[in-house]
């Protein structure tokens, strides 16, 4: 019976999180495909069934990296409650 969570999605997060932490840690030259599916616990072969090649999984960690450090921003902006995050959102 197959599993009825969504594993290639959550597996796929699973990899762009370890790829962000060993590309922090090393840089995206030095880290290989391996150290990051060791880091996420999941077989080195597999990581072609989720991604093309190491610079998309780059683009993929860069734009969630970007994701988490603006809606970090805009709840610190928005909690300030100035109306500088509707002014800057315009």
């Amino acid at each position: 019976m197959r599993p009825t969570i969504d594993t290639k999605g959550s597996t796929r997060q699973r990899i762009i999180e370890a790829a962000l932490e060993k590309f922090r840690a090393k840089g995206i030259d030095g880290t290989c495909l391996a150290e990051v599916m060791d880091v996420a616990a999941i077989k080195k072969g597999s990581f072609y069934y989720h991604f093309k090649s190491k610079e998309q999984l780059v683009l993929e960690a860069f734009r969630f990296a970007l994701k988490q450090s603006f809606d970090s921003w805009k709840s610190a902006v928005d909690e300030d409650g100035s109306g500088f995050a509707d002014e800057l959102m315009r």
